[in-house]
């Protein structure tokens, strides 16, 4: 009771400091709910039983399941002669697994930059610096240690690597348009761009072969590759806007040879062709015509669309267009994609 008479002024003291802003009611007595009853009968359950169809070709792949898909459909179509070059994968960067030092990067001439380490570790290394640095400041001091240490170099390198991506960042990609890597604003570019690119109905090998053959300029094998449906899957390197066109490129550190004319436009036409990296761009160039469909109001790929870079690294001395392949597909051949996917 004593407790009841107490919560009451306590009440009224509140009520009267807040004047006529607050009303206080009794609450009548609540009954108590009734307690739930449990079930305690028991029953036989059964699952019931799926009958329907699971589409077993829908899947979601990518250019390098794709590729290498083709290179073990080749394995057994090829004669046993040639079986030995049959499974190159086509990647962006050598199949070493492990760092590998040429022992020509140990003299310091600055030339010998073409016989940095190889392997998958160096592919990522450059990637991830190329991905988190502006592109006017790819050789800062502070970056390039990471770089350097990433690639497991001593100091000595420092000097080489900053002079290096000095000259890549300042390399001329094309002299039509007359721009280079430093030149792009951060505004204007997306890194890393990851993309699914819907496969409408089924993929159709054979129309993508006949769609290349009618409407691509370089001499593409045919491809070897199942039927599938689903999506593909990948991640554009860099998408850069210059002058309102929208450009796409790619990062190769790929070793071609220990001389610069390892890296001369024929070389580089001959490595686009044999791992298939044709390919590889249709596909990435298709993605982004789709996306920039979706977002920028009134877009014409034979307007806007710029093309696409290669940029073989180890071969990027700053000279116009050194390590870089460059090529824009035509509006038949990605309108046909289109259609093909």
């Amino acid at each position: 009771m004593s407790d009841s008479k107490d919560t009451e002024t306590l009440l009224q003291t509140f009520k009267e400091k807040m004047q006529d802003n607050v009303e206080i009611c009794t609450k009548p007595n609540l009954e108590a709910l009734p307690t739930l009853s449990i079930n305690t009968k028991n029953d036989d359950f059964k699952a019931s039983e799926f009958t329907g169809n699971i589409e077993q070709d829908w899947r979601i792949t990518s250019f390098t399941s794709i590729e290498q898909a083709h290179r073990r459909q080749n394995y057994f179509t090829e004669s046993a002669g040639k079986k030995h070059a049959v499974f190159d994968d086509a990647k962006d960067y050598d199949s070493q697994n492990a760092i590998e030092i040429s022992t020509a990067l140990l003299n310091e001439n600055e030339s010998n930059i073409l016989d940095l380490p190889r392997g998958k570790q160096v592919g990522t290394a450059l990637h991830r610096h190329f991905e988190n640095c502006y592109f006017s400041d790819l050789a800062n001091t502070e970056e390039i240690d990471k770089l350097r240490q990433s690639l497991q170099l001593d100091e000595t390198f420092t000097e080489s690597l900053q002079n290096w991506l000095q000259q890549i960042s300042h390399t001329p990609l094309s002299n039509e348009i007359g721009i280079a890597l430093a030149d792009l604003a951060n505004k204007d570019c997306i890194k890393e761009m990851p993309f699914y690119l819907a496969i409408r109905e089924h993929f159709d090998v054979e129309a993508f072969n006949h769609t290349l053959k009618a409407h691509h300029h370089l001499p593409s094998e045919s491809l070897q590759f199942e039927q599938i449906q689903g999506m593909v899957r990948g991640s554009i390197d860099l998408v850069f806007r210059h002058n309102g066109k929208y450009y796409l490129v790619d990062y190769k550190s790929n070793f071609l040879g220990s001389t610069l004319a390892d890296y001369n436009q024929e070389a580089l036409k001959k490595e686009m062709l044999h791992s298939h990296y044709d390919w590889q761009y249709l596909i990435y160039t298709l993605a982004l015509h789709r996306y920039l469909q979706s977002v920028v109001p009134h877009y014409d790929y034979a307007r806007d669309f710029g093309g696409v870079f290669y940029l073989f690294l180890r071969g990027m001395n700053g000279e116009p267009q050194s390590g870089v392949f460059y090529d824009r597909p035509s509006v038949e051949l990605i309108t046909e994609l289109d259609g093909v996917f």
